[in-house]
């Protein structure tokens, strides 16, 4: 499979613009899952099942936010980092075993957000990744 263009998947999927740009906007990561060129936007395979899987179970794609670490927990298996955008706070992330916090200082990670009973987790991209 190819990549697939903005419109051909909005039509596939019958939503409207608005509705397939708020997918893509909380569920996919730019250069990774979708793509802007002079034609338009595109989006991925990787993408493409992302979004399809966002809009059939809302829940099973979780929203991902670009966070920017700012120092380290006394749990060496979190880190502190500032969420980007309109809303950015301060926010626990949770990180793989693998990863040394003191190198991850001041850099931009992409999280996931996991929402549940009790209550938002932030986590490092890779660990979703691992469990998949």
């Amino acid at each position: 499979m190819a990549n697939i263009k903005f419109e051909d998947l909005r039509q596939e999927l019958r939503l409207n613009r608005l509705e397939l740009s708020k997918i893509r906007k909380h569920k996919c990561i730019e250069g990774e899952d979708w793509f802007k060129d002079k034609e338009g936007s595109w989006f991925t395979e990787k993408g493409v099942d992302k979004v399809r899987l966002a809009h059939e179970i809302p829940l099973a794609v979780p929203e991902r936010v670009k966070v920017r670490i700012i120092g380290k927990a006394p749990n060496k298996r979190w880190v502190w980092g500032i969420t980007l955008g309109k809303n950015s706070h301060r926010v626990p992330v949770f990180i793989p075993s693998r990863l040394h916090p003191d190198r991850l200082l001041g850099k931009l990670i992409n999280a996931d957000v996991i929402q549940d009973s009790n209550g938002i987790t932030y986590r490092h991209e890779a660990i979703g990744k691992l469990t998949r």
